[in-house]
Formats: C-alpha cells, sequence, structure tokens
C-alpha cells in the first residue's frame, strides 16, 4: 500500500502519525485522542507482525485501545475506517426505525396497524442516458439495479404533487438497505428546511446535524463519492424560488444550475445520487443535456429519469373490492391519485362518485378531531380555517413553517369561530393548540406542514373558489405561485364539472401564470384549449378526454413528444404546423383538414384515421427512397446539413437536437428532413428518442470523413 495515501486516510478521520522509534519502517502507528484513546498499527509489510504486537502491548499499557490493522488494500483499509466510525449497522437500524415511524404515521390516518402496509408500485417511463429504456420490473427493484451497477450513477425520479414521491424515497431507502447492509444510504428530505442559501450549504447543514460532530463534512462527502453513502435527495423542487412547470425547459434551467452544479461536483467514482422532483420538463430540455454531455465528458455517469404516471387502480384494489363500488370508467380515471386509492384500500367507503370519495376522505379526518381533541368546530368550520392556512402558505411559498407561526395563524382564523362559540382563554389556548396538532397537519421535524400534497391542494382549490371577494385571502391567493396552484390542479381534475369551472374562473389573469400554465389549467379543468396554444411542447404525458384545438383555443407550432392520447379529439383545421412524434392514439376522433399543416411522425394508432393518412403514410414513402439516396452527393450534402446540427459552435462538442427545431433550424422541407433523420437513424448515425435525437460516433466519424477533416 502506499504510505502516503494510508496517512492522508487516517487524517482524514483526524488520526495523527505516531512516529514511534520502536516502530519499524514496514509499521504506521496512528493515534486519535478521544474519549477513549486509540490506536491503530498498519502493516506495510507480512513479516512486520511480531513487532506490531510487540507495539500493540506497549500502546495498551499506556490506556489506548489498540487495534491491528490486517487490510491489504487502501480500499480494504477504507472500508474498515468507514465500518468503524459511521457505526453502519447501527445506524441503518436507526434508519429503519425511522422507516417504521414513518409508515405509522400513513396508517394512522386510517387507523390501521402499520403491518397493513404494502407499498404499491407507480407505473413509470425510464430514460437511460436519455434514451427510453424498457420498464421490465417494479420501480424500486428498476431503480436499485441501477444504483447497485458500477460507476456513478445519477438517477431522477419525477412525478406529478401528491403522487408518491416521499413514500418511494422511504421505499427506496428501506429496501437498500435491505439489499445491502455495509452501506449507508442517507436521506435529505428538502421540505423540511429551506433556510440555506444554495444546495451546496443545506448539504453541510444536514451533513452536520445527521452525522456524528466528530466526523468532518468532508469525509461525509468522500464516502458518498465512494458510494458507501447512497444519497437520496427527496423534494428537490422544494429549493426552486421559481416555478417548475411542464413548458418551459431550458428558460428555467438557470434555477437548477447551481444546485446541479454541486451533484455534478459529487458524480465521481462510484457516487450514487437520487433526487426526487416535481414533474418538469427541466431534465428534458437542451440545456440539461449540454450539462450532462460537458460533465460527462470530465467524469463519465450514468443518468436515469424515472417519470411516474398515473397508479393503476387494478393494482390498488382486487376485483372484489372494485365490485363494491358504483363508480364508471371516467371516474375511475380520475381516482388514480396514491391518496384516494389508499383511502379506498384501507377504509373500503362505499361511494358512487369521485366527489364523494373526496368528501368521505376529510370528513374521516375531520370527524375524529372533534371528537379526538373536542373540538367544538363542525366539519365545514375546520376546513374554513385550513383553507385559509394553505393561502398563508401557497402566499409565502412555503411548505412548512415553524410551529408557534402556524399556530399564531390559526389563531386568527379561528378567532371568528371562537366568539362565536364564546370560548373562554383558557378554552381557546386549548382549542388553538388542538388545531395546531390537527390530522390535516403533519410535524416535520421542528416544523409544521400540511399532511400531504392531496390536503394541501384540496384546500388551496377550494380557498380560490371560496375567497375571491376577500381582501386579505386574496393577498395571499396573488401571490400564489404555479407549483402550489398545480397542487390545486391534480387534485381537481377529479372534482365535478361545477367545481373545475369555478376553479378556472378564479385563476384567470391570475399575476403568476404563465401561457404554458395557462394551456394545462385548461386541459385538467375545461378538459379543451380554451386559449390560443402557441410554440408549446408537451412531452412523456397522458391527455385523457380532451378537446385539442377548439374555435377559442387553436393550436400553433406545438410539438407533441410521447404522449398518450386516450379517447381525444382533434379538430385538424385549427391546428397550424404542428408535430406529433412518437406519440400513441387510442380510441381518438379527428375532425378537420391537416392539409400538410400536422405532422405525424413514428406515432401508433389503434384504429384508421382517414384524415390523417396522408401524413401517416409519409415515412413509409420516405423509407422506400433513402436506398436510392445512399450513395449519391445528394444524399451525402442532405446528411452533412442535419449532422452540422449536432454540434455547439465549434463544430467539435456534441450537443442533443430536438427534431422539432430541427425543423427550424434547416434549409430544408419537412419531407427531406425525415428522409435524412431516418437515413441517419437506420445507419446508426444518430440516435433518435421521441422529439430527443443524438449523433453518436459512427455519426462524427462519417461527419469528419464526407467533409475532410474538422472545419
Amino acid at each position: 500500500m502506499d504510505e502516503k495515501a494510508i496517512v492522508t486516510l487516517f487524517e482524514q478521520y483526524n488520526y495523527e502519525q505516531d512516529i514511534n522509534s520502536s516502530a519499524p519502517s514496514s509499521v504506521l502507528v496512528f493515534t486519535l485522542i478521544a474519549a477513549y484513546p486509540a490506536a491503530e498499527i498498519i502493516l506495510l509489510d507480512d513479516e512486520a507482525i511480531q513487532k506490531a504486537n510487540e507495539l500493540k502491548r506497549e500502546y495498551s499499557g499506556l490506556g489506548y485501545a489498540v487495534h491491528v490493522c490486517e487490510e491489504k488494500t487502501i480500499d480494504a483499509l477504507e472500508d474498515y475506517l468507514f465500518n468503524l466510525f459511521f457505526d453502519v449497522a447501527k445506524e441503518n437500524q436507526r434508519t429503519q426505525l425511522k422507516y417504521s415511524s414513518y409508515i405509522e404515521g400513513l396508517m394512522s390516518i386510517y387507523e390501521k396497524p402499520a403491518k397493513d402496509y404494502s407499498y404499491i408500485s407507480i407505473p413509470y417511463q425510464v430514460e437511460k442516458d436519455f434514451v427510453t429504456g424498457q420498464a421490465t420490473e417494479s420501480l424500486i427493484s428498476s431503480i436499485l439495479d441501477v444504483i447497485h451497477q458500477d460507476g456513478p450513477q445519477f438517477v431522477i425520479i419525477e412525478a406529478p404533487a401528491g403522487f408518491g414521491k416521499t413514500s418511494t424515497a422511504y421505499e427506496l431507502l428501506n429496501e437498500y438497505i435491505e439489499r445491502d447492509s455495509k452501506n449507508r444510504p442517507f436521506l435529505m428530505e428538502l421540505s423540511k428546511d429551506r433556510r440555506a442559501s444554495s444546495f451546496r450549504y443545506l448539504l453541510l447543514s444536514q451533513i452536520d446535524q445527521n452525522f456524528v460532530h466528530t466526523l468532518k463534512s468532508e469525509i461525509v462527502i468522500r464516502n458518498i463519492k465512494r458510494g458507501k453513502i447512497p444519497l437520496i435527495i427527496d423534494g428537490f423542487d422544494e429549493l426552486l424560488s421559481k416555478d417548475l412547470d411542464n413548458g418551459t425547459q431550458d428558460a428555467r434551467f438557470e434555477d437548477v444550475e447551481t444546485m446541479l452544479s454541486t451533484i455534478g461536483d459529487l458524480l465521481t467514482e462510484n457516487s450514487k445520487i437520487i433526487l426526487t422532483t416535481r414533474r418538469t420538463a427541466i431534465f428534458s430540455g437542451e440545456s440539461f443535456f449540454e450539462w450532462y454531455a460537458n460533465l460527462h465528458e470530465r467524469s463519465p455517469f450514468m443518468v436515469s429519469r424515472y417519470q411516474l404516471e398515473n397508479p393503476s387502480i387494478n393494482d390498488w384494489l382486487t376485483k372484489k373490492d372494485l365490485s363494491k363500488q358504483n363508480i364508471n370508467e371516467g371516474d375511475l380515471y380520475h381516482v388514480a391519485n396514491p391518496v384516494l386509492l389508499a383511502y379506498l384500500r384501507y377504509c373500503s367507503p362505499k361511494i358512487e362518485n369521485v366527489e364523494g370519495l373526496i368528501r368521505e376522505y376529510f370528513g374521516l379526518l375531520l370527524r375524529r378531531e372533534r371528537k379526538r381533541q373536542e373540538i367544538p368546530f363542525s366539519i365545514e368550520e375546520q376546513m374554513e380555517i385550513y383553507q385559509k392556512l394553505s393561502t398563508y402558505f401557497s402566499g409565502f411559498n412555503i411548505t412548512t413553517e415553524r410551529r408557534a407561526e402556524i399556530k399564531s395563524a390559526i389563531a386568527e382564523y379561528a378567532t371568528p369561530l371562537l366568539k362565536k362559540y364564546g370560548e373562554e382563554n383558557d378554552d381557546k389556548d386549548k382549542i388553538i393548540n388542538a388545531l395546531t396538532n390537527h390530522a390535516l397537519l403533519d410535524r416535520k421535524g421542528e416544523k409544521v406542514g400540511f399532511l400531504n400534497d392531496f390536503v394541501l391542494g384540496y384546500l388551496l382549490m377550494e380557498a380560490f373558489i371560496t375567497y375571491q371577494e376577500d381582501p386579505e385571502i386574496k393577498v395571499y391567493l396573488n401571490e400564489t405561485t404555479f407549483s402550489f396552484i398545480d397542487k390545486a390542479l391534480v387534485v381537481a381534475k377529479s372534482r365535478k364539472e361545477g367545481n373545475r369551472k369555478r376553479l378556472w374562473e378564479a385563476l384567470q389573469g391570475h399575476p403568476s401564470i404563465t401561457q404554458e400554465q395557462i394551456t394545462r389549467a385548461d386541459l385538467l379543468l375545461m378538459g379543451e384549449t380554451r386559449h390560443e396554444v402557441n410554440s408549446q411542447s408537451f412531452t412523456s404525458d397522458h391527455f385523457y378526454c380532451y378537446k385539442i384545438g377548439t374555435e377559442e383555443g387553436p393550436l400553433r407550432r406545438c410539438t407533441f413528444s410521447s404522449v398518450e392520447f386516450t379517447y381525444c379529439t382533434f379538430n385538424l383545421q385549427l391546428m397550424e404546423d404542428c408535430f406529433f412524434i412518437n406519440c400513441r392514439f387510442i380510441d381518438c376522433d379527428f375532425s378537420g383538414e391537416s392539409r400538410e399543416k400536422v405532422l405525424f411522425w413514428e406515432c401508433t394508432f389503434n384504429k384508421e384515421y382517414d384524415h390523417i393518412e396522408e401524413s401517416k403514410n409519409l415515412s413509409i414513402q420516405e423509407n422506400q427512397l433513402v436506398d436510392s439516396l445512399e450513395n449519391s452527393s445528394e444524399g451525402s450534402r442532405l446528411y452533412l446539413q442535419i449532422l452540422n446540427k449536432y454540434f455547439m459552435v465549434d463544430k467539435k462538442t456534441r450537443k442533443m437536437c430536438l427534431i422539432s427545431r430541427l425543423r427550424q433550424e434547416v434549409d430544408l422541407d419537412d419531407k427531406s428532413l425525415r428522409k435524412g433523420i431516418n437515413y441517419l437513424k437506420t445507419n446508426g448515425m444518430i440516435v433518435v428518442n421521441g422529439d430527443k435525437s443524438f449523433i453518436t460516433d459512427e455519426g462524427v466519424h462519417y461527419f469528419i470523413k464526407e467533409q475532410g477533416g474538422w472545419e
């Protein structure tokens, strides 16, 4: 072993090398002065064992706890120190107790024991290094397989608000320990701590809080890089000052770039970094690929992106359970929310519609609190207090707050009701405390937040509908960012039409909503495009029963990539220069003539559509023409013109290209572009994944050869 490396390693753990005159050159001695002084004896030569034992007796006589290291490599020595100082077995046991406590909290809502809990794997899509992979196993198993691969692994888990990101993080934490007890995974819950000015400072702060104070942050980070401490970052979007949304991509990348730079510093050696975040287009944009490509060139790593989809009701409920419910198929789709499905699974209420299901869910919690804490307020009065409290959270852009602040806010909102009931001061304080310890709220460390995103979203939705004319509450509503509004939209899509329309009306003209977000609100709440949709991109989504293209909401220059459309209707006459790539259409209806204004590329249809047959068949015709271009000068010019767009300005550094963007950047008609793309893809020079495409090594070699070297 390298003596210098050994000295550096032990110094990182606060040891000092003890230069003992009686020690031969083949033996190193390190001492640590702590509550109990310790000495480590390192053999550089197997023949020095006798001398090492003599030194052991000598240091033992001086009161040291002495250990002779038998490790033969620097890695083995480092693993020994890691196990010694990080107390892996004990800390993993503590982590599993934390997991158990989390599960108990989830099940207490339904008054069920933790043993009845089971994690239901949510359907997902996965990309590995920006290429779509196969979802052949459960979500947790798939992620664990990835992070047990050699080399640095960066895993991104995206899901809408309230779709179980935190439960997934905890399940991953627990299952990792079950599979690999030699390492110590570390969960950062960002919703509990948003004080730090940067992600790096927050990381260092949580290291100080979660690891023994004798360990320097540097040694913790060192073991994160070694893969001994897999880092799970839950709620990445909690740290953003601006919104993550479905349509801004590169425009918002600057909001995450500094945070990703810290993660990039960790992605070396054998590190495993997993983060959960609200679904966003940022991680599919060109800027993110550029960040990845630049970092990957210096220190190769794999990025895996998991996008959680709507949970399947059949995974949560048995056929017997479903038979008890009288819910139509359309409503069943909207039941696809983990909170509602869990309530159906564990409480088995008999309901006839989703509206009734939501009402029963909140009724369960609020009736229980009236009895458990002797709260005098009716269900409606309790809801009034927490609706107003939800605007307090959204107006200040917080997900947690100190208990004292929450208590003060609740006292303000509850005062009119307390006067109504004529409560004395002593009773008043008792009631305020009870409301602060309410089942709709959850203690998150030293702070308090709402029970889950579903509860927060529902209350905020009701507040938008109810308090538009209340000047005090209106101030908070106007300050509400789309990240909070989106929580309301996710819940609202399960509400009856009248409630969805009232929320939609309340959001019109809201100061924080962008055009992309208006479109999302139109679709989720009204089921159709109600405003002009211009130059927007939709990626990896599921559209259900939407009207695409209306007189009020025509579409221009829009791109749909890897979107599944079910029972949707399209008016092609009201769509101009729109591009569908790698999309799936199930029982949809098309009207109007496209007149080649709407292109369908590598899409699948479960039935024939006369209106779009010409556009669908273009790719077939083009594939037949490709062969004739292969060795022609015309073909070469076409391929070089396209490949040229896969390089940065220096013409050497690769970049990702969006097919939809290529249509605008190259001086080619759609037919020529499609012929060129098909040829390059077929011959392995580019990889196409939905709207995204990448040049391969074969493509680079072809580009250099045909143009006679680098310009």
